[in-house]
């Protein structure tokens, strides 16, 4: 399945979960199956930085995130709460890069990963953190967004820097990348 097959079945997906009125979209989110392990103790800030070159840069490791500060980045606050390692229900979210296009790209999704490294010269940087590939646990969408001419994925948990970065920055609104827990 092709890169762009992906992107446009993940936007399709995100179209006909918009569709669902938002007092299910919080009823949902706010009930949890009784089967559902929620293990929210362990969570911790899951860090952005936006680079000169436009890069949106996401950890949850203070120090990486100070040093990419430190090298000309400014902090733009905490996209939520993850986990850094594994926990009940979570699923890796992968992180990779692409230097000729200084973007980083974060994805839960191992095939979709395979392929951006595959077809568009981005190399893999690991593990980013375990994130809900579900809305469990009380979390919140990470949306996800790119700006082809900056050659910039854009993540965040605000619906209006969502709205905002489509209407006047160039970003086409790729989907829910995962969720994340609310910042407490």
């Amino acid at each position: 399945m092709s890169l762009k097959l992906i992107r446009v079945l993940s936007g399709l997906v995100a179209v006909a979960m918009t569709a669902v009125p938002a007092a299910s979209n919080e009823l949902a989110a706010r009930s949890t199956d009784a089967s559902t392990t929620c293990d929210t103790d362990s969570a911790i800030p899951f860090y952005r930085c936006a680079r000169p070159q436009s890069d949106h840069f996401y950890t949850v490791n203070y120090n990486e995130m100070q040093t990419s500060v430190d090298e000309g980045s400014v902090f733009e606050g905490n996209m939520g709460l993850v986990f850094r390692s594994p926990t009940a229900n979570t699923t890796l979210f992968y992180r990779l890069y692409n230097v000729g296009a200084t973007d980083h790209f974060y994805t839960t999704n191992q095939g979709e990963a395979d392929v951006t490294i595959q077809l568009d010269g981005y190399t893999t940087e690991g593990t980013a953190a375990y994130v809900y590939s579900d809305q469990i646990c009380g979390s919140i969408p990470l949306y996800r967004l790119y700006a082809p001419g900056d050659q910039d994925h854009f993540y965040t948990t605000n619906e209006t820097e969502r709205d905002s970065a489509v209407a006047y920055a160039g970003y086409i609104y790729e989907g829910i990348a995962c969720y994340v827990l609310p910042n407490l």
